[in-house]
């Protein structure tokens, strides 16, 4: 593979190791060849030290990343519908009276089958504007006991005392506890002994204003005169169409969760699996699950990303180490990305985690083609790669770099945020990518970059066979390899010899290097 060179068009010396003639170049590759490669292989180091120095604080300003605790925004804030939906958000202050988001005891339901659908499809047309699937019923659900009567009762009150983000400490609605109220209006007793308890619910759900709060609603729901589920409900301390993050939500629903799991450790057979949830219209619980759910699924995106772009570099490179030190510098790319959205004082929410899953597409486009570049040179030595891989690919990898950055700039320019934000993300990450497979990329690879045939994995897998295979079946692979190495195969660099018997201009003036 690696030929002795030669024949050169110009005499090969320090300053030009290849023996290229300048006239067959632009400026762009001759200051790459005759300016930037030796630099780089000058002050490798302090290249390195400094990159790694960026990189540590960009992961420090990326772990600082939160999800996102206002509404979307989807126009500029110039824009005057967002000043309006701004002013609605911000510049009403709340009152007792304004309505408030609901959250839901609720008995007698085992679990949800939702079919082909998730829970992030609620409020779809696929689900009729609501949550999508059936409800699977609790068989051991019985509310006709005594005990499991008082329980109930019970519940609503302590969830009004305890539960911290209950409005008022006040019930808004709790059928066993009306059902009692009403039964000791009429002088009647509570609770109703177990087999006279659906006689006496039947005559109290007849009438119209329990079917209205209670049946119409659903709060209640009654299959051939008996219980299939039961629900309380109280008003929560937050707003009626507002947006809330998870880190604003999840002490109330904790608050709920807790009591919820110290009920049924306590409640009667029967009505203990008793668990909580928010109303349909306000589901306020399920948002700020979907709101943290987004930098969740952005951590995950960007990951099975990175693993896809790992194989795509082991592919395209076919050396494990030129892969390793291409995937480093990608994952820098993103984690610097990262480290500037918080910077720029963004929150992960739908736009961010969006961008964030494709900043990894576009980090790699240049690191892959000076590691495929690398990989694929017929030049043995880190220095002489160094020269060859910057003169063949360098113009254009920054020419395309140059291209898409301009072309982001329109992007900037529209009233649509997604859009804006789109071509911030895309500038920043061909900004990164380019310092990083230009400086410590290449850095990295002219100080432990593979030379010869190192980290082939064509290489690697002839090796691995060659041992399982019988000792008269190995060939020379072995032999072969340490040729190459210690330059005396004919196929080798160092010392070794041309098919003519004559020496590498070239690969002395390696060894002298």
């Amino acid at each position: 593979r690696y030929g002795p060179v030669t024949e050169t068009a110009a005499p090969i010396t320090r300053q030009n190791p290849l023996g290229i003639k300048f006239d067959a170049y632009g400026r762009v590759e001759t200051f790459l060849y005759k300016r930037f490669a030796p630099f780089v292989l000058k002050w490798r180091g302090v290249v390195l030290m400094v990159a790694f120095a960026i990189l540590a604080m960009m992961i420090g300003f990326a772990s600082q990343l939160e999800p996102e605790t206002e509404p979307p925004k989807w126009l500029r804030g110039s824009h005057f519908f967002q000043r309006w939906d701004d002013a609605m958000f911000n510049e009403f202050p709340t009152s007792t009276d304004d309505d408030l988001m609901i959250a839901v005891l609720v008995w007698g339901i085992k679990g949800i089958d939702r079919g082909d659908h998730s829970m992030f499809d609620f409020g779809t047309a696929d689900c009729h504007g609501g949550a999508c699937g059936r409800a699977v019923y609790d068989s051991a659900f019985d509310p006709s006991t005594t005990d499991a009567q008082n329980s109930l009762v019970k519940a609503c009150e302590d969830a009004a005392a305890q539960v911290s983000c209950v409005r008022l400490n006040q019930i808004n609605s709790c059928f066993m506890k009306d059902f009692r109220e009403y039964r000791l209006s009429k002088s009647q007793t509570f609770p109703v002994a177990q087999n006279d308890f659906y006689t006496a619910i039947n005559e109290y759900v007849a009438l119209p204003e329990v079917q209205n709060k209670y049946i119409a609603t659903k709060a209640v729901y009654l299959e051939d005169g008996k219980f299939k589920w039961i629900s309380a409900d109280f008003k929560i301390n937050y707003l009626w169409g507002r947006f809330y993050s998870g880190k604003d939500v999840f002490p109330c629903y904790d608050s709920f969760v807790d009591f919820m799991n110290a009920y049924n450790k306590g409640a009667p057979q029967g009505v203990n699996n008793m668990f909580v949830t928010s109303s349909p219209q306000s589901a306020v619980f399920v948002a700020a699950v979907i709101s943290d759910a987004f930098v969740d699924n952005s951590v995950v995106s960007v990951g099975v990303a990175l693993l896809i772009a790992f194989v795509i570099l082991l592919v395209s490179t076919q050396n494990w180490i030129a892969a390793f030190n291409a995937f480093f510098w990608v994952c820098s790319v993103v984690v610097s990305v990262l480290g500037l959205t918080w910077l720029a004082g963004w929150k992960i929410g739908v736009i961010e985690g969006l961008n964030a899953t494709m900043v990894v597409g576009f980090s790699v486009d240049a690191l892959v083609h000076f590691a495929h570049n690398w990989t694929e040179s017929e030049l043995a030595m880190r220095f002489h790669r160094v020269y060859s891989t910057l003169l063949e690919m360098g113009v254009s990898i920054l020419a395309g770099g140059i291209t898409t950055f301009i072309a982001s700039i329109f992007l900037c320019l529209t009233s649509l945020l997604f859009f804006f934000k789109f071509g911030v993300f895309v500038m920043a990450t061909i900004s990164f990518s380019l310092l990083y497979a230009f400086f410590p990329g290449m850095a990295s690879l002219s100080a432990w970059g593979p030379e010869y045939d190192n980290g082939d994995v064509k290489i690697l897998y002839r090796h691995a066979c060659a041992k399982v295979r019988p000792s008269d079946d190995r060939g020379s692979t072995a032999a072969d390899a340490d040729d190459v190495r210690n330059g005396t195969s004919s196929a080798g660099v160092g010392k070794g010899a041309n098919a003519n018997g004559k020496t590498s201009t070239i690969n002395l003036v390696t060894m002298n290097q």
